[in-house]
């Protein structure tokens, strides 16, 4: 069952690039407009309640609170590793903050959850899920816009500006921290269940912006963008770096759930083409690393599926 689903994920990926791909090629700007709306509108009504209501329900264990330490630190040196290129290679602030969102943001949501169950079984389901709602979520909420307003072209040119920006164009903040603070009762199990339902239809129109913004640049034919350093950087710290530094950081400390590793080494994840559309980074760019990481993690989850077959 896993693998079908995995199977029809991947489908829904290919299919909804190509009509990202030929909305832009037929409408040109107005398909770019219009994609900026659609992922403003993603940004601020669907994602909200669907961090709200999916966090509120967590508990908050002594093992679960050094599990997320853990995976929080791990990203954050990742996303240090990020910058130190960038900075080395003289790249322009929105190439180095797309860079860092893209090795820090997975898809631990619609690829995260049927490979975990491919690769272990229903029954690491659960760990899946924690890793989920308490590093990935956590990692873009506060790590990923932080570094849209830090370095987008669009987030003000003060710091007070950029500080400002980051909390107002950040409504997913407010959204984690009333979750955290609210009783279960607010969480009934059909709003949890809806606020699920929203996440997997978030994933053809996600795909659907990233075939636009490929193919925006390229007027009149269609091109991924070659995996060039900015790419490739993204790419190998996002799947090698990150679960290599979440294994290194746990190993003296306690036994990390292999599952968490798996979320870990998840592709780039939709939700950074939300924050570079939101911040002024490199919408391009970050498509680029979805769809070259998705790519790379489709393969490994194809050959998986195909040896425990």
């Amino acid at each position: 069952m896993a693998a079908v689903a995995l199977l029809l994920v991947g489908v829904i990926i290919v299919v909804s690039v190509a009509v990202g791909v030929a909305v832009e090629l037929h409408f040109g700007e107005r398909a770019d407009r219009a994609c900026g709306r659609i992922l403003n509108l993603l940004l601020y009504v669907v994602v909200p309640p669907v961090i709200f209501f999916n966090i509120v329900h967590l508990d908050f264990t002594l093992d679960v609170g050094v599990g997320l330490l853990i995976g929080l630190l791990a990203s954050v040196l990742t996303g240090v590793l990020a910058f130190s290129v960038g900075r080395a290679r003289g790249w322009p602030r929105p190439v180095i903050g797309t860079v860092i969102i893209s090795s820090v943001a997975g898809n631990t949501a619609y690829l995260g959850y049927p490979f975990a169950a491919i690769a272990f079984g229903s029954d690491a389901l659960p760990e899946a899920v924690a890793y989920d709602s308490l590093v990935a979520i956590p990692v873009l909420v506060v790590g990923c816009f932080a570094v849209g307003a830090a370095f987008g072209e669009s987030s003000g040119e003060t710091l007070g500006g950029r500080v400002s920006s980051f909390f107002f164009r950040n409504p997913v903040l407010p959204a984690f921290v009333l979750a955290l603070l609210a009783p279960d009762w607010l969480a009934p199990d059909l709003a949890v269940t809806l606020s699920q339902v929203l996440v997997f239809a978030m994933l053809p129109v996600g795909f659907v912006a990233v075939g636009v913004y490929l193919a925006e640049s390229s007027a009149g034919r269609f091109s991924i963008p070659h995996p060039d350093l900015r790419i490739g950087t993204a790419v190998v710290l996002k799947l090698l770096a990150l679960p290599g530094l979440l294994a290194l950081i746990a190993l003296p400390l306690i036994a990390i759930p292999e599952v968490y590793l798996v979320q870990a080494a998840m592709p780039s994840g939709l939700n950074t083409l939300i924050v570079a559309n939101a911040y002024g980074l490199d919408r391009r760019l970050a498509a680029g690393a979805i769809v070259w990481s998705t790519g790379a993690v489709l393969l490994v989850a194809g050959a998986v599926a195909a040896l425990s077959a």
